[in-house]
């Protein structure tokens, strides 16, 4: 048993790291498997590095997703007040069976359109975007103008979000989204935050008066009125709230990293173009190459464990590196080569692993396929409209993807 010595400095936000992770998260690889760290905001974790143990970490039942696990940690780096309790919500992310089960459950209930009513929804909306973005002619920005349009109109369709309130919906995503390094970032991010909250409780409102309606809140709310011990409001909220951020950030990250992805490989752009059949799998290669979700949600460890050898603390928190473990040599021979017939690489981690893998996995996966399929049909001669160089990557809470993506369509 390895105790380690205490923390290492550790930056995922820095710039260096949020443009190519990869050659530091190799470096910590040979090192060793778990890494204790500790990062600028003064969170302390022990970070998981390789794919094996990362699946058993995310599987194993004295790990705790509960925060109030570990409050003495998130004290010490100032996230809660001694006392506080505000900042420990009930959500998918947070609780542990049977909370989760229970609330997961109303989820699964609830989804009732399916993907072969979503699906033709995404083709239409990714039809819709290129026609607008041929017409605007090139260079044209694929962030703001396909990949967040698209997922920002698929979230409205799941949630029945009304059409009218798209706008202002965006724009407060944007800005709880906004990186703390930015000047008044935590004013802007909790005025958005307050600007959510207050929408989704009146969409509450609004749906739970009027009964009937095929959309995810409304199934939900109906759920909810029938026996209010299945969720309450607040858990309802903070559902709806997490599916809204997660839809977006990682789905549109997701897009924007497997499109960058297939211009560095012309080869495999030319398979993806040419073979729709290797479109399902090859998105998982996507996200196993470049996924937008650095790590997993925080684990807090209820008794002293041993992973790999390292001993980790009760109270600690511990977290797996999507972005280190999904190049692993040991699970994936050639992981630093992008290859869309890789045979397992549905295996990844970057919609997690267990009871808190993606809800929304078969979404994104079909939203990537589709909106990825469409562009690249479309615009035969598609290339980055910068140098490779000056793509400007950005990192929001775990995840990274370029903040705009120029790219020129013309032949």
């Amino acid at each position: 048993m390895t105790r380690t010595a205490g923390p290492r400095d550790f930056d995922p936000f820095s710039p260096s790291f949020v443009t190519n992770p990869y050659p530091q998260l190799a470096s910590l690889r040979r090192e060793g498997t778990v890494h204790h760290v500790r990062q600028p905001n003064g969170i302390e974790r022990y970070l998981v590095v390789r794919h094996e143990e990362g699946r058993g970490v995310l599987t194993d039942r004295r790990l705790s997703a509960d925060p109030a696990y570990g409050r003495a940690a998130l004290e010490r780096a100032g996230y809660l007040k001694p006392g506080d309790s505000s900042g420990l919500v009930a959500s998918l992310l947070t609780t542990d069976p049977p909370v989760h089960t229970r609330l997961r459950r109303l989820l699964a209930s609830s989804f009732d359109m399916g993907l072969d009513y979503l699906e033709p929804v995404v083709a239409r909306q990714a039809a819709e975007l290129l026609t607008a973005m041929e017409q605007a002619g090139s260079p044209v920005d694929l962030v703001s103008r396909f990949a967040h349009p698209l997922t920002i109109a698929t979230l409205r369709e799941i949630l029945g979000i009304n059409e009218d309130a798209s706008a202002s919906f965006t724009r407060w995503i944007s800005d709880v989204l906004t990186p703390r390094h930015r000047p008044n970032a935590d004013a802007i991010r909790q005025a958005a935050d307050k600007a959510i909250r207050a929408y989704l409780s009146s969409l509450i409102t609004a749906k739970a008066a009027d009964d009937g309606g095929d959309d995810l809140t409304a199934r939900m709310i109906a759920r909810w009125r029938e026996d209010p011990a299945r969720v309450s409001e607040v858990e309802l909220s903070n559902m709806l709230y997490e599916l809204i951020l997660a839809g977006y950030l990682t789905t549109a990250g997701l897009i924007v990293n497997g499109v960058l992805a297939l211009l560095d490989d012309p080869a495999q752009l030319e398979l993806f173009r040419a073979d729709p059949a290797v479109r399902a799998s090859g998105v998982d290669e996507l996200l196993r190459f470049d996924g937008p979700a650095f790590s997993s949600s925080v684990r807090f460890a209820t008794q002293d464990i041993t992973v790999a050898g390292t001993l980790i603390p009760q109270g600690a928190m511990v977290a797996v590196s999507f972005a280190a473990a999904n190049r692993d040599e040991r699970a994936f021979p050639g992981a630093d080569k992008l290859d869309l017939s890789r045979p397992n690489s549905g295996t990844h981690l970057g919609f997690s692993h267990g009871i808190h893998l993606c809800w929304g996995a078969p979404i994104a996966r079909m939203e990537a396929r589709v909106a990825i399929g469409a562009l690249v049909e479309r615009f035969g001669a598609l290339r980055l409209a910068v140098d490779r160089s000056a793509v400007q990557w950005g990192a929001v809470g775990n995840s990274r993807s370029p903040a705009c993506l120029p790219v020129s369509a013309d032949d």
